[in-house]
């Protein structure tokens, strides 16, 4: 059996863009299959929270606020990644 994919959803809520990309991520995984979601919706300026590294994600979809995160994400050891900056 396949292992269930790990992903890290950094996405704030303050926003409809936000709320929006969640429920589309929710309808995804319905027809889709499951995933391992954790979410953390702080604004992200100073780095990739230490959790990311510990629960070790697959992936990461995010609302990305700086260059300096893609960046930080495109050097992880992430099977993918995607987001908005």
């Amino acid at each position: 059996m396949a292992e269930i994919p790990k992903i890290a959803l950094l996405i704030r809520t303050t926003r409809a863009y936000g709320r929006g990309l969640l429920r589309g991520i929710a309808n995804y995984l319905q027809s889709k299959g499951p995933w391992s979601i954790y979410y953390d919706g702080h604004v992200l300026r100073n780095g990739l929270p230490p959790w990311t590294r510990r629960w070790k994600a697959d992936g990461i979809i995010g609302w990305l606020e700086s260059p300096r995160l893609v960046r930080e994400i495109a050097r992880g050891p992430y099977q993918g990644a995607a987001g908005v900056w």
